[in-house]
């Protein structure tokens, strides 16, 4: 494939996905921080977007010496995972919600995980972990005069 052809399978396949997450968020009432906070336990109280998969997967599938056609596959997959999660977070959740959503960990609730929000917060949860989560990206972004002072960047 041209680069050209990568670049447009790429954005066909984020628009995609950010179809099937605006259906799962906006017609099934889903909210991955809420419904899949049970995967707490196994990640340690990290939230793994599905652009961390794609960034991962990305530099690899696009130098590995495999045959071309897989690794264009693998690099308009991953591209796409990673593009759509930036869309969803920063392009449509933000100005829709005043908030990207771009939470960091699952935070110390114990909904859904079989804990109750001491035992996740010990269990799941390090200083630097607890850290994260406390940071509240909006907040830094008005301190730094990035966006209004209503939280919204596209007022």
């Amino acid at each position: 494939m041209t680069p050209f052809q990568l670049i447009v399978a790429t954005l066909i396949g984020a628009a995609a996905i950010e179809a099937a997450t605006l259906l799962c968020r906006y017609g099934l009432d889903l909210q991955s921080t809420r419904d899949m906070r049970w995967l707490a336990r196994w990640t340690r109280g990290i939230r793994i977007h599905h652009g961390y998969v794609g960034a991962v997967a990305l530099g690899p599938l696009a130098l590995a010496p495999i045959d071309p056609m897989i690794s264009d596959i693998g690099v308009i997959v991953a591209g796409a995972l990673l593009l759509s999660d930036l869309v969803h977070h920063f392009l449509v959740l933000w100005p829709l919600t005043g908030s990207p959503q771009f939470d960091l960990t699952y935070g110390a609730g114990g909904e859904g995980t079989g804990l109750n929000a001491g035992e996740l917060k010990a269990e799941t949860e390090s200083p630097a972990q607890r850290r994260l989560r406390l940071m509240d990206i909006p907040e830094l972004l008005r301190s730094s005069r990035v966006v209004s002072s209503s939280g919204n960047p596209f007022t």
